[in-house]
């Protein structure tokens, strides 16, 4: 059964947990966006099954329901939030609210056609889902992980971030970005204050 909660939908208590409570990672939560399906889908589950406290990050209450249900057919459990990573009051709540060890920035738009033919509100729209909202969640989860001690990020890039290939130049644009961002730099920099 799954129990609607404010903005996230969570396991019921009845629901096999997997080995969410089973260890060391079980207090260790970790955000996967765009966690509806495939790479985002795959990553949820599979760090639900290593026991952290997995929470899939998606846009509608359908798809929480896809994520919850699809952990659940394969015996482990996991929480879903609504999150629309464009939207920057969504992320400071989600991540004010989650105070996660870990952030999977995996969310995604495809982008297909020639730049010419890709209307500035659908680039806009590429590069504000697959560069500047990745970086916004690692600004926000990253004074989190600090007063922990620990924490990690992980970016879901693709062989796009390296070559180019005809008519998926907005998406190759995003990619690149977040490849060049190298939030690594960075996160090292706090740890040694």
């Amino acid at each position: 059964m799954i129990a609607l909660n404010g903005s996230a939908v969570r396991r019921h208590a009845s629901e096999p947990a997997g080995s969410a409570g089973d260890g060391a990672n079980a207090a260790r939560t970790v955000l996967v966006t765009g966690a509806s399906s495939g790479i985002g889908l795959a990553t949820v589950i599979e760090l639900a099954r290593r026991g952290f406290r997995a929470v899939g990050g998606v846009r509608s209450e359908e798809k929480a329901r896809i994520v919850v249900e699809s952990a659940a057919r394969v015996g482990v459990a996991v929480d879903a939030v609504l999150l629309d990573v464009v939207n920057v009051d969504d992320c400071a709540r989600v991540i004010g609210d989650l105070r996660p060890y870990g952030l999977v920035n995996n969310a995604g738009h495809p982008a297909t056609g020639a730049i010419e033919d890709v209307d500035d509100r659908e680039a806009r729209s590429v590069l504000e889902i697959m560069a500047v909202a990745p970086m916004r969640l690692a600004r926000l989860a990253l004074p989190h992980m600090a007063a922990r001690g620990e924490g990690r990020i992980v970016n879901v890039s693709s062989v796009y971030g390296r070559i180019a290939t005809p008519l998926t130049g907005w998406y190759q644009a995003a990619k690149h970005a977040l490849r060049g961002s190298r939030m690594r730099s960075g996160w090292r920099s706090r740890r040694r204050e």
